[in-house]
Formats: C-alpha cells, structure tokens, sequence
C-alpha cells in the first residue's frame, strides 16, 4: 500500500497524470488533471485499488482531499469513479463545510448524488451502453484515432489547454502532426506484417491443406465412397482463399497508394485508416474463416485456443 509518491509530471491526460519516480512512470487517475503542471516536481497522495482485473492508483494533491475521498467510497453504493466525481465538481469545500454544519455524511453524499446525477455515469465507457449516453447526452464519441484527433484543432480546446498550463499552443500544434503521424507509421507497419504473415504463412499452409482435402476427395471417389461432404469443405475453402487473395491485392495497392500521398497529413492518416486498417479488418474476417476450417496440425501460426489455453 502507497501514502504517496514524490516524482515529475511527465504526461498529463483528460483523466490521469503520469508521475516519474526512479525512473518508473506511474500512472495515476485523478479527478482533475488540469490541477497538476506538467514537468513539475511534487508529492502526489495516492489510493490502491485492487481488482480482479488489475491495480489502479488514483492521487490527490493533498492529504484532506484524500481524506474525502476514502470517507466518499465508504459511502455504500459509491466507487472510485463515483468519488473522483464528485471531487471534480470542485465543491469540496462545500462538503466539507455541510458535514461540518451538522449533516450527516450520509445525507451529504445523497444531496450531492441528487444534484450532479444527471452527469455522473458509472457503467463501462468501452460499451453500446455509453454509445447510447453519449449520444443523449450531445457528447463526441470519436470511434477512432484520426476523427478523435481533430479535437486539437478546436479552437475552444486550444484555449483551454492553453490557459489551464496543459500544453502551449505551439505544444498542441506539434502533438497533433506527432499523434498523427504515429498512427500512420503504427497502421503502416501492421499492414505490411499482416501482408506478409498472410502471404508467407496462411495462404501456404491453407493451399496445403485444400490440397489434402482434395487428393482425399479423388481417393473418395475412386473408391466409390460418397463425398459430398469433402468436395464441400474443399469448394468453401478454395472460395474463401480466392477472396483472401483478392483481399490481399486490394491491400497491397492501398498501401502503396498511401505510402505515395503527399496529401495533409490528416487526409493521408484517414487515408491509412479508411482504405488500408478497413481492408486490414475485412481480410482479419476472411482468415479468421479460413482458420476454422483448417486442420490445426497445419495452421503456422497460434490459435486463441494457443494463446488462451497453452502455457
């Protein structure tokens, strides 16, 4: 269990800091990251909480807001999120001075619930659930990297950012052509693996496969046995691989076309992302097919069942 951590800000998100201690990045949920200063040297009080799913820090600036915050989550019903909620709402001292006005901390907490319930969402963020909040809502739900991105050309959050001591103007400009160009080169090198591996390694081994079937489909027929059933899987198999094939041309050529733009670079980052990671996912659904009906003994690379189940 931590009290505290003496480090730098080295990062600063919209819900977490990045606190460097000896070398080591923590990273530490807060309930208003902008209270912290990016490149300064400070104490952060912290809570541990663990779950079944993994360990999480969430830090405060000081020890009363801690304090709060451990009464906040005793509170049934209440979480972590629950609590950094409230903190955030910046009425701390509000709370703070109703308990000390003779409320009790229970009615506190259920008067503040009442208040802020219309903003306060405690399911999962990654889920159709939030799609649906979101949405009623009037919030952005940016499904991916480049759309969310344009974000750092809003003006409203260019100030923001810029007179909270986030980052400078100068500072966001350059993150933004940064992040972009880190997506490019990130999609750009998955590709071309996926390009190889599927080349060098399943179209093989599945052409392999299809020609065992097939030689067990004459070996069938020869000897007068039905097999219906062998020239459907192997009909299935060689319709799938053509696609796969087609896929794969149709991949190739879209990676050169952006790898050949001169575009802005926003154009050429949708570019990577709509014609070269959407053929990506529509060859993932063509293989992740061929997979299930291939023999495992020929299949070069591992299954889920491997990953999941092979140690």
């Amino acid at each position: 269990m931590y009290s505290y951590i003496k480090g730098t800000i080295v990062d600063i998100q919209s819900d977490h800091i990045v606190l460097e201690n000896n070398g080591i990045g923590y990273l530490v949920y807060v309930s208003n990251p902008y209270a912290f200063s990016k490149g300064k040297e400070m104490i952060v009080y912290v809570y541990q909480q663990v779950k079944e799913d993994g360990i999480l820090l969430y830090g405060f600036n000081t020890k009363e807001e801690k304090e709060l915050f451990l009464k906040l989550i005793s509170v049934k019903g209440i979480g972590c999120k629950s609590a950094c909620t409230m903190l955030a709402s910046g009425d701390v001292d509000g709370i703070c001075e109703a308990i000390e006005g003779g409320k009790s901390f229970e009615e506190v907490v259920k008067e503040f619930i009442s208040e802020h319930k219309r903003i306060i969402f405690n399911g999962d963020g990654y889920s159709a659930e939030w799609e649906e909040e979101a949405k009623r809502r009037g919030l952005p739900n940016h499904k991916n990297t480049v759309d969310a991105l344009k974000c750092l050309k809003d003006p409203k959050y260019i100030d923001m950012l810029d007179r909270q001591g986030v980052y400078t103007k100068v500072e966001i400009a350059s993150r933004y052509e940064i992040l972009l160009d880190n997506y490019i080169k990130t999609i750009q090198v998955e590709a071309l693996t996926a390009v190889k591996m599927v080349k060098t390694q399943i179209y093989p081994a599945a052409c392999d496969y299809l020609a065992k079937v097939s030689s067990e489909v004459v070996a069938a027929k020869e000897a007068g046995i039905p097999a219906a059933f062998l020239t459907d899987d192997a009909t299935k198999l060689a319709n799938l691989l053509q696609e796969a094939k087609d896929k794969l041309t149709t991949l190739e050529n879209n990676i050169a076309k952006a790898q050949a733009s001169d575009a802005e670079i926003f154009e050429t980052a949708t570019m990577w992302k709509d014609e070269v990671f959407g053929m990506m996912q529509s060859l993932r659904e063509t293989v992740d097919t061929i997979e299930e009906l291939v023999d495992d003994s020929y299949w070069p690379i591992p299954t889920y069942v491997d990953l999941l189940f092979g140690i």
